[in-house]
């Protein structure tokens, strides 16, 4: 029977996250890895997979953590202008995540570019979901311009 596993396990990724968030992917040991994670080679194997599996599941962790912040800021109610300003500035100041030294996402993007299908998947799917949430907010405020200058129009026959 398999011993229960005796660490947090979110903490331990998180704790992955801002180190390679510092150092990417091929600056970063196995040995640094479980240094950080305070884990046993073993126990770091066994719970996550070698050090590819790992980064793929910070990675993960980390887009869809950083994408639910700035959807959050944009689907807020108020002007698309103020709504896009506020979810830059919430995600620049972000000490969750993002550490002075590094994005994950982005330095992920310029480690691997393109060669990596697996990071590619991963960031390319961050992309489309922060698109898809920002085009929706634009036509949004868009189609109030269109209304509030028609309306404005409208009024003046009064």
């Amino acid at each position: 029977m398999a011993r229960p596993k005796e660490f947090d396990q979110e903490k331990a990724l998180r704790k992955a996250i801002s180190l390679f968030s510092k150092q990417g992917f091929a600056a970063t040991s196995t040995d640094d890895l479980m240094r950080v994670m305070d884990v046993g080679r073993q126990s770091m194997y066994d719970t996550f997979g070698d050090k590819r599996a790992l980064f793929l599941k910070a990675l993960k962790m980390y887009v869809a953590e950083s994408v639910h912040s700035i959807n959050v800021e944009l689907e807020r109610p108020g002007s698309a202008l103020f709504a896009v300003q506020k979810a830059l500035v919430t995600f620049a100041e972000r000490k969750d995540l993002c550490s002075a030294e590094g994005c994950m996402g982005l330095n992920a993007i310029g480690e691997f570019g393109q060669r990596d299908e697996d990071v590619s998947r991963i960031t390319r799917k961050a992309a489309r979901l922060l698109r898809q949430t920002l085009t929706g907010l634009l036509q949004l405020a868009a189609f109030s311009f269109r209304t509030i200058k028609s309306w404005s129009g409208f009024a003046g026959d009064f």
